[in-house]
This record gives C-alpha cells, structure tokens and sequence, in this order.
C-alpha cells in the first residue's frame, strides 16, 4: 500500500474561493414540450400534467424543457472537477387563478389509475393486500408533486444541438414511444439513466431490468405564498436540486454541464386532468416568452466554492481487511460536522457524511487492486489499496 499526494495540492489548498453565487435570469431554452404544441419554443406559458397510464401518451405528457447557457458568468471547458457546486436552486413562475392542490411528496406509481376505468384504486383495497383487483392504492394526500429531473438524449437529440424548436419527439396519441430528450434519474447500484416518462406503464428500461417503478425525483416545486382557489397574483414556485442524490451522481451531471456550457432541467407533474377543465387544475409556469404582467422566466442561481478547505484535511486513509475496503476522511477538527465530502473508488463517487472529525467508507465484498480519491474536496488526495 502506498499514498500519493498530487503536486497540485499546495496550489488547491493556498487558493480555495469561498461561495459565490451566480444568477441566471432568463433561459436560454425554454421549451413546452408536448406533442401538440404547434408553436415549439414560442409559447407564452407551459402547463405541466400527466395522463398517467394511458396508451398512446407518455405519463408525463404536459413537461417543461429547461435550460440556461451559463458560459457568459461561469467559463466552460475547465474540466468537470473545476466546478465546486455547493447549491443549485430553480424558480418558475405560476400563472394567477391556479387552483391545484399543494404536494411536497413524491407519489408512488401505483397510486394511478392503471387500468383506466375512471377511479383510483376502485375496490378500495391497498395494493398487494388480500381481495385487491386493481393494483392500486390510494394516495396518501392529496394533489400531484412538481418534480425535477434529468435531462436525457438519444438516439436522435444530443445535448450540443438541441435547441427550444427542435422537433418533438415521444408519444403523440397512437403509439407509446420514447421521449427524445427524456426526463431521468440514475439506477441505484448500475449509474445507469432510467427514463421516467413512462414510469407508471413502466416503459423504456426493460433492458436495466426495470418496469413501473417511482422514480426519486432531483427536487420538488415549492410553492410560495400560494392559496390555491384564491390566487389572483402570480406566485414564485422554487426547487432546491438534491446534490447528494444517487451517490453524487446529481452533482457529477451539474458539473458536467457547466463544463459544456449549458445547464439542463426537465419539470414534471403527473396532475390529473379532466375533460374541459382549464389550465388553472395543473401547474402552468411562465416561459421567456411571456409579456404579462408579473411573468418572469425561469431563474437559476449556482453557487460555486465555500467547500472544506484542503487545509481542514488531515489526511485519506484506506485499507482493506477479509475483504471488506475501508476509508477515512480525517479532518484537524469537528468545525465540518454533519458536511458532506466524495470519495471515488476506481472512479465511482460515494457521498459520505462527516461525523465529528471524521468520514468513513465501507465496502465489502472487494478484491484485487483499488484506487480511492478524495474528490470533493479536491485536494490531490488517492491512496492504493489491496484487497486479497
């Protein structure tokens, strides 16, 4: 076993920035997406709701493409590790006269109506439980959550070309198909994308193993100072986007981006919708496009540095015992307790959290040779460890 400490670390240690914050005020995409929106990228507002196992519609159906270029106040193109992303937060604008119910919670998929015959969870039995004929279950409170995630391409749009008015591509009323771009969160264990379109048909990842299945979504919309039924003003709806989610992968992917340029959301909500009824039964945001008054576009704020100083590290320790890979964090003192900090093993991020004066990893059933990093912070810290 041997430890290496990078020659970079003395210059990251001596010039740690601390936070700062940049704002984004209007997307440079903002997009409707929606099979029958005939004016792509030019609409005034967007409405977000779900048919939610329906054939022939993606469950998400009514979304919000999002996307701001942060090359003017961020440069691109410094490498994904440059970025120190502490924060990231989203606030989207809601139209006046909303009446849809307030929900902080993610739903599980099967509290929809599955077999489409007009009720959910109809024989009044939970899901699983004896005498249940329908799969379903009723939802624990009311409404429908405004949900973040991912933003996905292939195999026809990518991430460097598509534009607000590129064509849409997904369900469109006759056949189930895949959105291109596609909401997605990333699969415990494998990293890989899952599309979550369909998520209550459980479409598209049937080669990850996957089918129905309630997907953990990056950040849900807030409402402030919002009384649905008497809401006569437009109101601010924000979204705190969960960094330490899918073991620092959210993290990876802002990062990612802000090295390319142009930062990615996809807003979501599986709101029901009825026969006739209006806009003000889902949630309807402003776009740039916007000319009312009180509408806003989307704005994001990024905060970059204030992490743990290199010069709060003791040190990285690692070894491995009867197969079991252990790793330690040790910091001078307990003035980061109850932070967070990445280790990579071989590459893979695990977000640990500091307990005290420490942070500890534990991985058991290893073998043969690993390399174990401290990546956030970023202090040219590896250790090799040997698992026999």
């Amino acid at each position: 076993m041997r430890i290496r400490i990078l020659a970079a670390f003395a210059l990251i240690a001596a010039t740690v920035a601390s936070a700062e914050e940049f704002v984004f005020s209007t997307p440079s995409d903002d997009r409707w997406f929606y099979p029958f929106n005939f004016n792509p990228g030019r609409r005034p507002v967007a409405s977000c709701f779900g048919t939610a196992g329906m054939p022939g519609f993606n469950d998400r159906d009514g979304t919000v493409i999002i996307a701001w270029s942060t090359s003017s106040l961020i440069a691109p193109g410094q490498g994904p590790d440059a970025y120190d992303v502490t924060s990231i937060r989203l606030t989207m604008t809601n139209v006046p006269g909303a009446e849809w119910a307030i929900d902080l919670t993610p739903d599980a998929w099967y509290t929809f109506d599955l077999n489409q015959d007009g009720f959910i969870n109809g024989d009044g039995i939970p899901r699983g439980e004896e005498g249940d004929t329908d799969g379903e279950s009723d939802d624990e409170d009311p409404g429908r959550p405004i949900e973040v995630f991912g933003v996905g391409f292939g195999p026809v749009r990518d991430y460097a070309t598509w534009i607000e008015t590129s064509g849409y591509i997904g369900s469109d009323s006759t056949t189930d198909r895949p959105r291109d771009p596609y909401p997605f969160v990333y699969q415990d264990g494998t990293g890989e994308r899952l599309h979550c379109e369909d998520n209550v048909k459980g479409l598209h990842n049937e080669a990850l193993g996957v089918t129905q299945f309630t997907p953990a979504p990056w950040a849900i919309g807030v409402p402030i100072g919002y009384v649905p039924g008497e809401q006569t003003t437009p109101f601010a709806i924000e979204f705190t986007i969960d960094l330490s989610a899918s073991d620092g992968r959210v993290r990876r992917y802002v990062q990612e981006q802000l090295d390319g340029g142009r930062l990615f959301f996809y807003v979501t909500s599986l709101a029901d919708t009825t026969m006739g009824g209006g806009q003000n039964e889902f949630p309807t945001v402003y776009m740039k496009e916007s000319t009312d008054e009180g509408a806003r576009p989307g704005e994001l704020i990024v905060e970059l540095g204030g992490g743990i100083p290199c010069d709060d590290v003791r040190k990285l320790t690692g070894r491995c015992r009867n197969g079991t890979l252990k790793s330690k964090v040790v910091f001078q003192d307990e003035s980061h307790d109850g932070r967070q900090v990445t280790v990579k093993v071989d590459g893979t991020p695990h977000v640990l959290d500091v307990s005290g004066r420490r942070a500890r990893l534990r991985l058991r059933n290893q073998s043969g040779s690993h390399e174990v990093c401290l990546t956030d912070p970023d202090c040219g810290l590896c250790r090799d460890v040997e698992c026999s």
